[in-house]
């Protein structure tokens, strides 16, 4: 018997029997989705939640952690966790004549002889008396290992790169800026010292 070419396709629809999960043409895979909507509903809402769950560990892959310091009455700094290497109490340090003035002197560290750094010099402050200045973190940065004084240890924080502001225009006069990661806030200053440390000052 020929089928009626002009039965809407709607119609022929209707008229085939559903298939259940159980039914399967030879040969065919079954469907592992679930023939329920409220079932399919639960895999939606779980598979948004698993991207949502991958993009923040994503998120979480790009902040950095810094060590957070005070330098002279209101300035606050941080700095990369991964270039420091030790902090110290208030270190003897033995004066050197003649070297430049953000060098403070030099201390015996395990047997090796490092410099002590007043950074406040190198960033342009106007408040660079070491006075007070009872911390000192070791750190490494390129290729070199010294001390710097500071006057108060904050502790750490994370944060995003690309949520930072900019450096001030205002530092660029004393090269300052490209010493700077940027600025959490207005208040925190994230230093970068690998560029710091590169100073002709220091040489």
């Amino acid at each position: 018997m020929a089928t009626n070419k002009n039965t809407p396709l709607s119609d022929m629809k209707e008229k085939q029997p559903a298939m259940q999960a159980s039914d399967k043409t030879p040969g065919s895979r079954p469907s592992l989705l679930p023939r329920s909507k409220k079932h399919q509903n639960i895999l939606l809402e779980r598979a948004a939640l698993l991207a949502q769950k991958r993009e923040s560990e994503e998120a979480d892959d790009k902040h950095e952690s810094y060590l957070l310091f005070r330098l002279g009455n209101a300035g606050l700094y941080g700095i990369p966790w991964h270039d420091l290497v030790e902090v110290m109490p208030k270190t003897r340090l033995t004066t050197v004549p003649g070297a430049a003035e953000c060098i403070l002197g030099v201390f015996n560290r395990r047997g090796k002889i490092l410099s002590a750094l007043n950074i406040t010099t190198l960033i342009g402050l106007s408040d660079n008396s070491s006075d007070g200045m009872d911390e000192m973190i070791v750190v490494t940065a390129a290729g070199m290992t010294v001390g710097i004084a500071v006057n108060e240890l904050l502790g750490s924080q994370d944060y995003d790169p690309a949520r930072l502001e900019p450096p001030m225009l205002m530092r660029k006069k004393n090269g300052g800026a490209s010493y700077v990661h940027g600025i959490d806030k207005g208040k925190i200053t994230l230093l970068n010292l690998e560029s710091l440390l590169r100073d002709p000052r220091l040489s």
